[in-house]
């Protein structure tokens, strides 16, 4: 062989050589991803664990860590279970930077759930944590701002319910379409739930105020008394942030309340236990005392089943089901998991997940978070729905009649774990501190690794 033949030999042995080590390093860095053991699969959020409004997120959580009981005791994922870390944030912005920050470098999390769940909170964590920039996925999100459905800004974020423009716009079709003779005044906030609202307001008969006593009074305790006997009400945020008990005498003519203003326990149990009969909502979930629906029949017999709250409310189910929702698309990118593997299912395949809501998930980056929603009227006793299905597009804008679809509940609720490696064998190939796992009928290390003992 002559010696640019020996040169050309020497460069192909070093060329594969490299190739090998990048394959290797690439291996090596999935099976090392952040929050992924051998036995469990890390979620963390940050919420406030304390505090006047802690009962407000506290029903999240509990659903949700009830469900990841229940999946963790049918085996978990591929034989890991769920782990979620939680950090008291305390409602405060800076906490939850410090929180958020703590779940990724100290606890080391594979995703962040639900984290910083409040209106500033959320904020602070895409420009603080820069969970962007870090590729940590923020999953089921329950904040409800519209500009996290933008795929572009938020790639890591994933909303859990309809946005608050999508709220406000059922809302306001339903007052269009069956209560257009009632003179409404409608409270708007200072915070992002009122700027979303004031963008879907075109409506001529509603009044609206930023004034507190359109409402009733609110007391330094955080009482908030809502009496109306004069006028309708459109309410677009509760009055009294620090305060965590809401009582709702009695309403003689109609009082709309956006949804996340009543999923809350202590909201909900107040609308129970008042003396009206003239409340509306409007939900994306069945009703949770429906039992005949599959999804509300299984998370109640979970809750049951792992003792959680003796009066459930409706965050109890929407943390259960955005548990079961998430733990799908983990379940879905096979026993490796990776965080890039995990966005790209979410971003191309979400809408295949199952999900109590009554519009599929759908993270697509090109047409994002349609949501299919109703209103429902508390005739004194019960919820009971009383309008049409409204899909409404993520900005507000267009709003249809549809009749929903949802894929079915999965047997036993359980994510299918589909091994897709089935029918092959497994070695492990080390090279000094690369390791690389190789599959196949008959597998071989590559040049230079040693099969592992």
């Amino acid at each position: 062989m002559g010696h640019r033949g020996q040169l050309l030999l020497k460069l192909l042995i070093v060329f594969a050589i490299f190739c090998t080590s990048l394959v290797s390093v690439s291996t090596s860095h999935a099976q090392s991803e952040a929050g992924i053991t051998k036995t469990e699969i890390v979620l963390g959020a940050s919420y406030p664990m304390t505090g006047a409004v802690s009962p407000f997120y506290a029903e999240f959580f509990k659903g949700a860590q009830a469900y990841f009981q229940y999946l963790n005791d049918k085996g978990g994922i591929y034989g890991r279970k769920i782990r979620l870390v939680l950090r008291d944030d305390k409602y405060f912005p800076q906490m939850a930077i410090a929180a958020n920050n703590a779940l990724i470098l100290k606890d080391k999390v594979f995703a962040l759930f639900n984290s910083a769940p409040f209106p500033t909170g959320q904020s602070v964590l895409n420009k603080n944590v820069v969970i962007n920039q870090r590729k940590i996925p923020n999953l089921a999100v329950m904040h409800a701002l519209s500009e996290f459905s933008d795929a572009s800004r938020y790639p890591m974020t994933f909303l859990g319910t309809p946005n608050s423009k999508q709220d406000f716009r059922v809302l306001t079709k339903f007052i269009e379409t069956n209560l257009s003779n009632t003179q409404f005044a409608a409270l708007v906030p200072g915070n992002d739930y009122g700027q979303e609202f004031q963008k879907v307001r075109a409506l001529s008969n509603v009044v609206f105020s930023n004034r507190g006593d359109v409402i009733g009074s609110c007391q330094l305790s955080g009482t908030v008394t809502i009496s109306t006997k004069t006028s309708g009400l459109l309410y677009g945020d509760l009055l009294c942030r620090q305060g965590s008990t809401y009582a709702i005498s009695t309403v003689e003519l109609p009082l709309l309340l956006p949804n996340f203003i009543i999923s809350s326990y202590y909201a909900y149990e107040d609308v129970r236990f008042s003396k009206s009969n003239n409340i509306y909502t409007n939900f994306s979930m069945p009703v949770m005392t429906d039992s005949n629906d599959p999804f509300i029949k299984f998370f109640t017999q979970l809750f049951r089943q792992y003792s959680v709250d003796q009066f459930p409310s409706p965050q109890l189910y929407e943390g259960a089901n955005a548990a079961y929702v998430v733990s799908q698309a983990i379940s879905a990118i096979g026993p490796t998991p990776t965080r890039a593997a995990l966005i790209s299912f979410l971003r191309t395949k979400s809408d295949t997940l199952s999900t109590a809501s009554f519009s599929p998930v759908n993270y697509s980056s090109s047409n994002i978070g349609d949501a299919v929603q109703y209103i429902a009227k508390f005739d004194g006793t019960k919820w009971e729905k009383v309008s049409d299905y409204y899909r409404v597009s993520p900005d507000g804008t267009v709003i249809e009649v549809v009749s929903p679809q949802r894929n079915a509940l999965l047997p036993d609720g359980v994510p299918i774990a589909k091994f897709e490696y089935q029918g092959k064998k497994k070695i492990t190939c080390v090279k000094g501190k690369d390791k690389a796992e190789i599959w196949g009928q008959n597998p071989k290390c590559p040049k230079g690794y040693k099969k592992a003992s």
